[in-house]
């Protein structure tokens, strides 16, 4: 039973790595580019893969307490603890800070689509070309974590 449930774990931090980390990273490449629509388009379609990509994570975590509990490893170890805290920065992160940025992005571009003077200053001065990459990157962590068990 333990392969079962660290193999539903897996898939779904790998789903919810997908669901979160996939529309960042298109709005990564549409604030690049300066399309105002293509960030509109971008910020308003996320809303589907933020919803997917919470029920991923509620899953990954429930399945990885119960592949800790059947495997015996105890849920205070120093890498699950790391992997907890790295967890709450990248919802923290993420959902704190670079999805309002992102909102408000979208909201001063408005319906016309175009990237006005508004928009074009909370892009630069928000930082989000570098936020963006946080939360990716910190999964990345996680992983590492996970697989390597520093902290044993």
């Amino acid at each position: 039973m333990y392969l079962l449930w660290k193999t539903l774990h897996i898939m779904s931090f790998f789903l919810a790595f997908g669901f979160f980390m996939a529309p960042n990273l298109f709005a990564l490449v549409a604030l690049r580019s300066r399309d105002g629509a293509a960030i509109r388009r971008t910020v308003e379609g996320a809303k589907i893969f933020d919803r997917l990509g919470g029920m991923s994570v509620g899953l990954g975590v429930i399945f990885g307490i119960v592949t800790a509990l059947t495997g015996e490893i105890s849920l205070l170890s120093g890498w699950l603890v790391t992997a907890y805290i790295m967890l709450a920065l990248i919802i923290i992160v993420g959902e704190g800070i670079v999805a309002p940025r992102l909102r408000r992005v979208a909201a001063a571009i408005g319906e016309q689509g175009t990237l006005n003077p508004e928009a074009e200053a909370l892009i630069r001065s928000s930082g989000l070309s570098v936020l963006i990459l946080i939360p990716p990157l910190l999964f990345l962590t996680v992983v590492y974590v996970m697989v390597n068990k520093p902290f044993a």
